[in-house]
């Protein structure tokens, strides 16, 4: 029985790593190849939604919400952006309610940068 909680364990932090791993790929592109991005745009907002409200790993929901908090800061275009507003925005509410503070306060400021998207331009 302890061999298989350990072996659990294990999993998790493998899971969790390359979970994270993957995260940091995709806030790296965010930053320096928004073009490649906005090709996947509506997959990629999907899945950092679902990750940052419904992964078991904190740190995974933690970055996906910094993720998704960069794109109305970034060069994508806000016209792309606009079609997803509503969408991150109301998926970042559930975020809120989240038991951990470090990550409420991650969706506090997602949430904030997507209320702004657009204002930031002019």
């Amino acid at each position: 029985m302890r061999q298989d909680l350990e072996q659990e364990e294990q999993d998790n932090i493998s899971v969790t790593n390359i979970l994270l791993s993957s995260l940091e790929s995709i806030h790296s592109l965010i930053q320096e190849s928004p073009e490649v991005i906005g090709q996947h745009l509506s997959s990629i907002i999907s899945l950092l939604l679902h990750l940052g409200q419904a992964s078991p790993f904190m740190k995974v929901r933690i970055t996906a919400l910094k993720c998704l908090g960069l794109f109305p800061v970034s060069s994508i275009s806000t016209h792309l952006l606009y079609t997803h507003q509503n969408k991150v925005i109301d998926g970042l509410g559930s975020c809120l309610d989240d038991k951990k503070r470090l990550v409420r306060k991650e969706a506090v400021s997602s949430r904030s940068e997507w209320y702004l998207l657009g204002f930031k331009d002019s």
